[in-house]
């Protein structure tokens, strides 16, 4: 029994190290708003052009100029891109397999009617989708074809 005591505190102090260690790594990898307190015109306007129209977040046609996201089989180029309110970002698919562009995490999505946004499936060897980001934020991304491998890439819109 006087054996057995320190193998059982090893593997307590074992325990609660992994358990420190979770609580510490946890983080929320939905959406977060960036804290803004007051929106500026320029974060307003289209991609910085000059336009006065207001900024439209949303799904728009793919753009070759701009930021670009290409995937490379089971990855993508850039797992963080900063990008500024009104640029629109376009995803690439030049992978081999099909890929699908979704916010926040696998286990829990975020809906385009909270924020987020959902490519549906891009075939592969060409496949684009581009969404337009007006809100500063900072959102994570997943592909939904693949959520055990790709997942916890991060927009960054901000100035």
């Amino acid at each position: 029994m006087q054996r057995s005591q320190p193998v059982l505190t090893r593997l307590l102090a074992m325990f609660a190290r992994l358990a420190m260690l979770a609580a510490v790594s946890c983080s929320d990898f939905g959406y977060r708003a960036a804290p803004v307190k007051q929106p500026d015109a320029a974060a307003q306007a289209d991609d910085g052009g000059g336009s006065d129209e207001a900024c439209v977040e949303g799904p728009t046609a793919p753009r070759d100029d701009g930021p670009q996201l290409h995937f490379y089989a089971l990855d993508v180029d850039l797992h963080v891109l900063n990008v500024r309110p009104g640029e629109t970002v376009t995803w690439n698919n030049g992978s081999p397999m099909a890929h699908a562009v979704t916010a926040g995490t696998p286990a829990s999505p975020i809906p385009v009617a909270q924020g987020g946004f959902d490519s549906g499936n891009l075939a592969s060897g060409g496949g684009r989708f581009a969404w337009r980001f007006c809100k500063k934020r900072t959102i994570i991304w997943f592909c939904r074809t693949h959520p055990a491998q790709m997942f916890g890439y991060q927009i960054v819109v901000g100035p």
